[in-house]
């Protein structure tokens, strides 16, 4: 449990003996990772972390920490129980790392379905984001840990995001960009709200006092501290914005001396300087309290943390298409399984950028299926593919000396710090494809300037001239074979291409003749010199016919089991995806496979919507997303039928035809006119009839359940508030347990095409056993009832007709007519 903090009459008495320069000094961080102390009150700095999906320790050190899912993935499981225990594990983490603040969750809107953040974030829904964002935010603060909601707002491509111009109508603002920040601040009042880097209608969000002073602290009645993104303040217009505090430290407008020099030429008033420093004092004293557990559990990689990431991915994953009832597979009926794939051996963590976790461990979903079917049958592995191009790596032929002196598959890597001093012992990984992101490759490393040295014993298989191709991703490499040479990207090629060159990722190719069943000893080296750390030895064997290899190993399975999709080095920060398709090699893979064997399933990793032109040649479909640490074991567990799938998608899966905002990706003269205005996700292709490949809120499920019609009843509160209930009774009519989300829209009757044709409102999540049922009821207040009148400029319930929808997904509803008075 958490100590009590103090109360508002001590955070004013601390704020009293306070002086001019004391307050001001408490306007910009003292460093890149704390937020400002007072040391006359014996106040340290509050050290801050990102926080995606777990904790990401930057700067001096590095440390692990549990891997959730990323955000999009714990959209997913759509049930706010669960991830209030996952943020609660957060915050356990958090503190035990000494990190007092975490920045996130990030809860920006999914307009953008290219966004390379979409991974990190959570739908393209304000009230499905809004109401697991705050779960999230009252988990990690039931710890003694504050939570930075972000980034508010509007914030939804990476490319040109520091110079763009988010060009949207106030309807749109309030209603969809705005929405789920204000209901996070309602239902989980986090400890702080960070800024955005794009501008808003030509405004800065650190420098917009309409936003900051008037919306959100004003009529939200946000009592946190507002901060700037880093390095997203861009004049002395945040001295009287609102904003209360500048990161990094020690700021380059709200220093303290710029801050001070300020207040005495009366430019900023002492008035606004104590109201943010009082923002601070509170923010201290509610970060303050520190957890006590009397049965001493690790606060940090604990056995509640392993378990509990496991029940998230497994909550996550969604069963998109399952034709024939071709999953779970059976294991009694299984002697031969194959596993293809690039995704199928690394375990994919999310995409690159200030959300990446370095985990204790990772399960990929090749070790998962395994463990899964632990002999029962065997299991085939072939990644056939790499993410973007035919060569793979050569892991059948990769092995490394036991210390027991015995041959054994895999490569040994070990690392070393910028210093070049060895900073961890020996280790083995399964292959030579090593993507880290933003983290650290390890406990103790930071996350810049690290050194990855692999060695092994290369034993081809054939006699003849391979392909060699050597890749790194913000960094240099080089590969030696024996005493030959490789391949080399080295500094000096990267000096002649400039900065930018540290930053992209580069390739060299070559030719080696090797001869079958010699042992070569295989020499890599990576060095870190960018932010998103990856490396990839791979090779094409001569006379290779890859689609003849894989039909001929699916031909001979029982079941083929295909892992694609896309990686940290294809999307995250700073890095927009290319397209809403695979990669075209991918997509043949899964054609090539699929005509040799029917009995197919279709595991895709990514942070957002896809389009799937093969979706009818694989009869069953599970998206995973970033499914974490555990996320291997979940989807081996799902495949085979010991969990049954509950997740239900937070974004609409359709063409591309079907996202507006790419007509105008990614803008033009640094502006991103949102010309759809409200028509974002299903809203779009329910306003113009469209159908999606899969709608949002759809998952498909293992078991049956059946709704009755909704019930809807009218009350009257005082003052005439609206109170509208509605009522449905849900039942499992299939033979397995199993989970449901039973979700309820809302539209006004009055056709008008500005305005969607429904949209979410409340939903809940039920595990329901065979023949079991569960009565819910469901309450429309004002908050869902209200739209935004721009002509009135301020919000409203419209009387008149609405109606009310039911159901498991967007197009899966049942509606009842009800009127409004005026």
């Amino acid at each position: 449990m958490c100590t009590a903090a103090a109360s508002e009459p001590d955070v004013e008495a601390m704020l009293g003996s306070l002086d001019l320069a004391e307050k001001a000094a408490l306007r910009s961080g003292t460093d890149a990772w704390h937020f400002p102390g007072v040391p006359s009150l014996g106040i340290a700095p509050v050290r801050v972390a990102d926080c995606g999906h777990g904790i990401t320790i930057m700067g001096e050190r590095s440390t692990t920490a549990t891997s959730f899912p990323t955000g999009v993935g714990m959209a997913s499981t759509w049930n706010p129980r669960l991830l209030e225990a996952a943020g609660a594990a957060i915050g356990r983490e958090a503190s035990g790392l000494g990190v007092a603040v975490v920045l996130g969750p990030k809860l920006n809107l999914h307009r953008v379905p290219l966004n390379g953040r979409s991974f990190e974030t959570f739908s393209e829904d304000p009230w499905l984001a809004g109401l697991l964002g705050a779960a999230v935010v009252r988990g990690i603060q039931s710890e003694g840990v504050g939570a930075c909601i972000k980034a508010i707002a509007a914030n939804s491509q990476q490319a040109d995001q520091e110079s763009i111009s988010s060009e949207v109508s106030e309807t749109a603002l309030r209603e969809l960009y705005l929405r789920q920040f204000q209901l996070a601040v309602e239902y989980a009042d986090p400890v702080a709200v960070m800024t955005s880097y794009n501008r808003i209608n030509g405004n800065h969000p650190s420098e917009d006092a309409w936003l900051l002073e008037g919306i959100v602290k004003g009529e939200w009645g946000f009592p946190g501290v507002i901060v700037s993104d880093w390095r997203a303040v861009h004049s002395p217009r945040a001295l009287t914005s609102g904003l209360d505090v500048e990161m990094p430290g020690p700021g380059d407008w709200l220093d303290p001396g710029s801050v001070l020099a300020a207040a005495e030429r009366g430019l900023v008033s002492e008035a606004a300087l104590d109201d943010s420093a009082r923002r601070m004092l509170r923010l201290h004293q509610r970060t303050s309290a520190r957890r006590e557990d009397p049965d001493q559990e690790p606060m940090v990689d604990s056995a509640r943390n392993r378990a509990l990431a496991l029940r998230v991915a497994e909550e996550s994953i969604v069963l998109l298409r399952n034709e024939a009832s071709t999953l779970p597979f059976q294991r009694d009926a299984l002697r031969r399984v194959l596993v293809v794939g690039p995704n199928a051996a690394a375990a994919r963590l999310g995409g690159g950028g200030s959300a990446s976790v370095t985990p204790p461990y990772t399960i990929s979903p090749l070790d998962g299926i395994r463990e899964a079917l632990n002999g029962i049958a065997e299991v085939e592995f072939l990644e056939g593919t790499g993410l973007t191009g035919a060569m793979v790596p050569p892991t059948s032929a990769l092995r490394h000396l036991g210390e027991d002196g015995v041959l054994r598959p895999g490569v040994r890597v070990r690392y070393r710090d910028r210093s070049g001093a060895v900073t961890t012992e020996w280790a083995v990984e399964p292959t030579t494809d090593l993507a880290w992101g933003w983290a650290s490759p390890a406990d103790g490393i930071a996350q810049s300037g690290f050194t990855a040295e692999i060695r092994a014993l290369l034993v081809p298989q054939v006699t003849g001239a391979y392909r060699i191709g050597l890749s790194a991703s913000h960094g240099v490499a080089e590969a030696e074979l024996g005493t030959c040479r490789l391949g080399r990207i080295s500094e000096a090629a990267l000096a002649t291409q400039g900065f930018e060159a540290d930053y992209r990722d580069h390739l060299d190719q070559g030719v080696v003749e090797l001869v079958a069943g010699v042992r070569y000893e295989l020499s890599l080296r990576y060095r870190k010199t960018g932010s998103a750390g990856a490396f990839r030895f791979e090779w094409e064997p001569p006379g290779r016919d890859a689609d003849s290899e894989l039909r001929a190993a699916a031909s001979r399975a029982d079941a083929v089991i295909v892992c694609v999709g896309l990686s940290n080095q294809l999307e995250g920060g700073s890095r927009d995806r290319e397209s809403l398709r695979l990669p075209e090699i991918q997509e043949r893979l899964i054609e090539t496979v699929a005509e040799a064997n029917a009995n197919l399933a279709v595991v895709l990793f990514n942070g957002g919507p896809l389009e799937l032109p093969w979706l009818t040649k694989a009869p069953a479909v599970l998206e995973a997303w970033y499914p974490g640490q555990e996320g291997g074991r979940a989807v081996a567990r799902i495949l085979f039928g010991d969990v049954n799938p509950s997740g239900k998608l937070p974004d609409t899966m359709a063409e591309a035809s079907a996202y507006p905002a790419l007509a105008g990706y990614p803008g033009s003269d640094h502006r991103s006119v949102f010309a759809e205005d409200l028509l974002v996700g299903y809203r779009f292709v329910d306003a113009h009839g469209i159908e999606p490949t899969f709608p949002f809120g759809h998952g498909l499920s293992y078991t049956r359940f059946e709704l009755t019609p909704p019930q809807v009843t009218k009350a009257t509160e005082t003052l005439g508030v609206p109170d509208v209930r509605v009522a449905t009774t849900i039942r499992n009519v299939g033979t397995t347990a199993g989970a449901e989300v039973v979700q309820v829209y809302l539209a006004y009757a009055a056709e008008n095409p500005d305005r969607p044709v429904r949209q979410l409102r409340a939903f809940e999540k039920v595990h329901l056993e065979p023949a079991e049922s569960a009565d819910l009821e469901f309450r429309l207040g004002v908050r869902e009832l209200e739209a935004w009148d721009a002509e009135l400029s301020r919000w409203m319930v419209r009387p008149g007709a609405y109606l009310v929808g039911v159901g498991t997904s967007s197009r899966e509803l049942a509606h009842v007519r009800i009127e409004l008075a005026s």
